[in-house]
């Protein structure tokens, strides 16, 4: 686990002087995670995974490794989903199929339509790749 690894309530319970953490707040993001692991599943469980975050305002979410998240997110923004995609997070700038997805700020309902568009993306990708690649072995 790394520094970042504790949850934020721990770590503020540590600093002297320091209010306790605000646990509706909390159990709020919590309700917003469980919404987007649901729909995550129920859309996209078959393409990815990825670990339950213990805190925070995101997930870290792990495609398929044919999904390029860079690759994938221009067709993402059309259908009026945003993310951050996994290369932002390695120094190198590998290409990725991991991506970070956002909880905390939208409502229930617009994370649930938020992966709805999200997984026409993704299987809009998948498909795409999987036609480039039968169109290439043709040819050879």
């Amino acid at each position: 686990m790394g520094a970042l690894g504790l949850r934020v309530p721990d770590l503020i319970s540590f600093a002297p002087g320091f209010p306790a953490p605000d646990i509706f707040a909390w159990t709020y993001d919590q309700a917003k995670r469980c919404v987007m692991e649901r729909a995550l599943g129920r859309e996209l469980g078959d393409l990815m995974s990825w670990p339950q975050p213990e805190g925070g305002f995101f997930l870290w979410a792990s495609f398929a490794s044919e999904v390029d998240t860079d690759a994938l997110l221009d067709r993402a923004v059309a259908h009026g989903v945003v993310y951050v995609a996994g290369s932002a997070f390695f120094v190198d700038g590998r290409r990725s199929s991991f991506a970070r997805l956002a909880f905390s700020a939208p409502s229930h309902e617009r994370i649930e339509e938020g992966i709805r568009r999200l997984a026409k993306a993704v299987r809009e990708h998948v498909d795409r790749s999987a036609k480039a690649l039968t169109d290439i072995a043709r040819r050879l």
